[in-house]
C-alpha cells in the first residue's frame, strides 16, 4: 500500500511539474510577448516624440514667417501712409499754384494794351499814356 501511494504520490508530482512546467513556458512566451509589446509601445512613443519635435520645428518657422509678413505689411503701411500725405501735399501745392497763376494773371491784365493803343505805340515809339491804361483797368 505505501508503495501504491507512493507511486500515485509521484505520478501526482510528475503531473504538477508538467502543470508547472507548462506554467512556467506559458508565462516565459507572455513575459516574451509582453516584452516585444513594450518595444513597440517604446517606438511608437519615439515616433510621436519625433512628431512632436517637427511640429515644433515647422510652427517655429511659420512663426518666424508670420513675424516677416507683419513686418512686411507695416513696411507697406507705412509707405501707403507717407504716399497719402505726399499726394494731400501735391493736391495742397496745385490748388495753391492755380490760386498763385490766377492772381498774376489778374495783376498782367493791367499791362495789356488793347489793338488801338498797340497801334499808337508801334507809331510812335512812345508807352501808352496812364488814360488808356487805366480805362481798360475799370
Amino acid at each position: 500500500m505505501l508503495a501504491k501511494r507512493s507511486a500515485t504520490a509521484a505520478k501526482e508530482i510528475r503531473e504538477l511539474i508538467g502543470t508547472a512546467s507548462a506554467s512556467v513556458a506559458k508565462g516565459s512566451s507572455l513575459a516574451s510577448r509582453s516584452g516585444t509589446s513594450i518595444d513597440e509601445v517604446v517606438d511608437a512613443v519615439d515616433k510621436v516624440v519625433a512628431l512632436f519635435s517637427e511640429i515644433t520645428h515647422a510652427t517655429a518657422e511659420q512663426c518666424s514667417g508670420i513675424s516677416q509678413v507683419n513686418a512686411a505689411i507695416s513696411q507697406l503701411d507705412g509707405a501707403t501712409q507717407q504716399n497719402a500725405a505726399l499726394a494731400e501735399q501735391s493736391s495742397a501745392a496745385a490748388v495753391a499754384l492755380v490760386q498763385q497763376a490766377d492772381a498774376l494773371q489778374q495783376a498782367v491784365e493791367i499791362f495789356r494794351l488793347d489793338a488801338r493803343s498797340s497801334a499808337l505805340v508801334a507809331k510812335s515809339g512812345e508807352q501808352p499814356d496812364e488814360q488808356t491804361s487805366e480805362a481798360r483797368a475799370a
